[in-house]
């Protein structure tokens, strides 16, 4: 049997770029695999955006009310269905092979989480967005080093560049209701079931 794999967004008034995204993510999803988009009560266009894009590994999901993103997220990594969980920001883009290298590391490793480096960049008046060259990557360090570095706020980990197994949820979910950023939580979990493989490309 082939493990699947749950792309998991949360999205609220990202018209202006979501699509870009979800084109970059869909690139890269076998037809088994889904995109699971749970949408926090937009007020703009963005659920329009994504229903037009006519493909059936997406799932789309809509708040009645605005919940705020960490529940968003909870919401979607709930009902995903793929052995392998990946999260992803509206307003990022995927490099090309971003998920093949995730998923074979942690299909490889014993570990049950994978945080990988990444690349910000900005977008000046109304250019297109571009790499400012500014590369955030998270450091090897023991479970007990990197969970006070990152206590400290000098151990990266971004919910966007990370993936874990299924195995996971059941330790993530539900979120701490003091949660206020889901990124601290998912890696404060892995960091406490076992550890996070690192990934030192840009992907």
């Amino acid at each position: 049997m082939i493990d699947t794999v749950s792309v998991c967004m949360a999205t609220h008034n990202g018209a202006p770029y979501v699509r870009a995204q979800v084109d970059s993510v869909l690139q890269q999803l076998a037809p088994e695999d889904e995109l699971v988009i749970v949408d926090d009560a937009s007020t703009d266009s963005t659920v329009a955006v994504i229903s037009r894009i006519r493909d059936p590994r997406i799932r789309i999901l809509q708040n009645e009310t605005n919940l705020g993103h960490v529940k968003t997220f909870a919401r979607a990594i709930r009902v995903a269905k793929g052995e392998f969980i990946v999260l992803a920001d509206q307003d990022d883009l995927w490099p090309p092979g971003r998920l093949k290298r995730v998923v074979e590391t942690l299909d490889s490793s014993p570990l049950a989480a994978v945080a990988s480096s990444l690349e910000t960049f900005r977008t000046e008046s109304d250019q297109m967005p571009h790499l400012d060259g500014n590369i955030i990557r998270p450091r090897d360090l023991g479970r007990a080093h990197a969970f006070l570095e990152m206590l400290l706020g000098r151990q990266p980990y971004f919910a966007s560049s990370m993936a874990f197994k299924r195995a996971l949820v059941p330790r993530l979910l539900p979120f701490p209701g003091m949660v206020e950023a889901h990124d601290h939580w998912i890696a404060i979990t892995a960091l406490v079931n076992g550890g996070i493989v690192h990934v030192h490309e840009v992907c």
